[in-house]
């Protein structure tokens, strides 16, 4: 086979969704910079036009992150239903049902690349605002004072905040296009032959060495890069933490005093009226293109009906009607309708997430205390969440192949194969999740603990209670993420056996129709409770 065309359309879909996610995440980055900056000065001192601005500040800084965690934790087979559901070839914008019709989605544009790109840049659109909002709040206070005596919050923002937040901005686009030339949900679903569809399509049955490099490329290159940038963005980082201790730090000591420990706060200058109500817009306008949007379309879609009618010159024409009594009635019917599919899916999730927080944790744990290891590990994290889903499931199909006794059985009567797929990939990320519990843990806790206690009971009496909510939120995480995960369950899933995201991906290709769309909104909203249920604990 040709690899060079899948190559291309890969590269082509990695460069448009970093344009995408870049323009919309960064937009979604100022308007979160400003809006929480702008809330500490109003409920600080007053606030202009006797509070509103600050409390619609609030409120749209607190949808901006719910709003951006969502969209993260959705898995991308919801992401293309819900916009299946809003601009495809059935979507409720295109106002059609007739399969007979060549209409491709809003003016049939809605399609192939655009649509593989649009799905691509706003998921990395998430990531990108939200990285870079992060990485703003880590910077030391001092330096943005200082800022503020010789320049306006917008030249501020541009160049002071965002470069000195880049490393946060450049991960994030460099995951975006990761994810991009590794995922293949999207791109199967639209017709776009990249490198992991092509593998899934052409050689998942039979492959060889030649394409599963060809697959694993673009791949080694990320982890390559992505591995190199976090060690120069470290480096960079203590470059700063340098500078903020050495001899210029004594010319903005009175500036830092009143805010020594406290690098989270915002509220550096006051940004006027216009740029706050601006903030507030750009806020609104990015939520609603990244979750809003894709959540009222399933709900529309939910209760959408076609009928089509016979007019008097003897044509077809579709009539569009929506009910919200029909609406309400699917969605309840969706539980009984899709049982088995919820079912399978708490089952697959959950074995996955034990299973992945089972290897991790050790990992962390060990990792602690012991630089060589702790990099070790980091770096072989980044490489294997890279390895494209295709090739997971073909590694464990062949690991289950090898002819030894009681392993054909378990791989075709058990769920044990589809929890090891999708661990390979959800152990990443359990591990940075508990790897990031641990170092907040303080070092005279681990020392009391090492004097007092042997290895095991401080795992038990010392460990677990203060990586409760660690523990979690890595289960919590991996299991939306290996629900999700359709492209490694696929080739690993035992026959009758059917969860959510492969059922998705399974009628998506006849159109995102009704039934699809009610079957999608009671996935999103256990993953809009999970999504609260982190921005809770980040604002604690």
């Amino acid at each position: 086979m040709n690899w060079w065309q899948p190559l291309l359309l890969t590269l082509q879909l990695m460069v448009g969704s970093v344009l995408i996610s870049g323009l919309v995440g960064l937009v979604g980055a100022w308007g979160a910079t400003v809006a929480t900056s702008s809330l500490g000065v109003a409920f600080k001192r007053g606030g202009r036009g006797n509070g509103l601005l600050a409390v619609a500040s609030r409120f749209a800084g607190h949808l901006f992150f719910l709003a951006m965690v969502a969209a993260i934790a959705t898995p991308m087979v919801l992401h293309a239903a819900a916009w299946e559901a809003a601009a495809g070839k059935f979507g409720w914008l295109s106002l059609t049902q007739s399969g007979s019709r060549t209409y491709e989605g809003l003016a049939g544009r809605y399609s192939g690349m655009v649509a593989c790109v649009w799905v691509h840049g706003l998921l990395g659109a998430a990531m990108v605002s939200l990285a870079t909002w992060v990485g703003m709040r880590r910077i030391p206070s001092v330096f943005l004072r200082q800022a503020s005596l010789e320049m306006g919050p917008w030249r501020r923002w541009w160049t002071v905040q965002l470069p000195l937040a880049a490393p946060w901005t450049i991960t994030a686009l460099l995951a975006t296009a990761a994810f991009a030339a590794t995922e293949m949900t999207v791109a199967d679903l639209y017709g776009v032959r990249t490198l992991a569809d092509s593998f899934y399509l052409f050689h998942a049955a039979n492959p060889d060495v030649g394409s599963v490099l060809s697959t694993l490329v673009l791949p080694a290159v990320f982890a390559l890069t992505i591995i190199a940038h976090w060690f120069l963005g470290k480096h960079r980082s203590f470059d700063l933490q340098d500078r903020v201790a050495g001899p210029s730090s004594e010319a903005f000591a009175e500036l830092s005093d009143a805010d020594q420990g406290d690098a989270t706060r915002m509220d550096i200058g006051e940004d006027s009226a216009a740029s706050q109500a601006m903030a507030i817009v750009a806020l609104f306008v990015c939520a609603s293109l990244i979750t809003l949007i894709p959540i009222a379309s399933l709900v529309i879609k939910a209760g959408h009906d076609v009928t089509l009618i016979t007019a008097a010159d003897g044509s077809t024409v579709a009539k569009v009607t929506w009910s919200a009594t029909e609406c309400i009635s699917r969605l309840l019917r969706a539980p009984l309708d899709f049982a088995k599919e919820y079912q399978w899916t708490i089952v697959i999730g959950l074995g996955a997430a034990c299973l992945a927080t089972m290897v991790a944790w050790p990992l962390a744990m060990f990792g602690r205390g012991r630089p060589v290891f702790r990099r070790v590990v980091d770096v072989s994290a980044v490489a294997a969440f890279l390895i494209p889903g295709p090739i997971v499931g073909l590694m464990i199909v062949k690991c289950f192949a090898m002819g030894l006794p009681g392993m054909r059985a378990i791989y075709q009567q058990t769920l044990l194969p589809t929890w090891i797929a999708l661990s390979v990939r959800g152990v990443p990320i359990a591990y940075w999740i508990l790897r990031t519990g641990y170092q907040g843990i303080g070092r005279d806790v681990v020392h009391a603990g090492r004097l007092d206690l042997t290895w095991a009971k401080r795992i038990w009496s010392i460990d677990r209670p203060l990586l409760a909510g660690s523990l979690l939120a890595s289960m919590l995480a991996v299991a939306v993420f290996a629900t999700g995960d359709v492209p490694a369950t696929l080739p690993v899933i035992p026959p009758g056996v059917t969860s959510v995201g492969t059922r998705l991906f399974a009628l998506l290709h006849s159109g995102a129709r009704y039934q699809e769309a009610s079957l999608a909104i009671w996935y999103l909203i256990c993953i809009l409770f999970f999504a609260g249920w982190a921005k809770r604990r980040w604002m604690r």
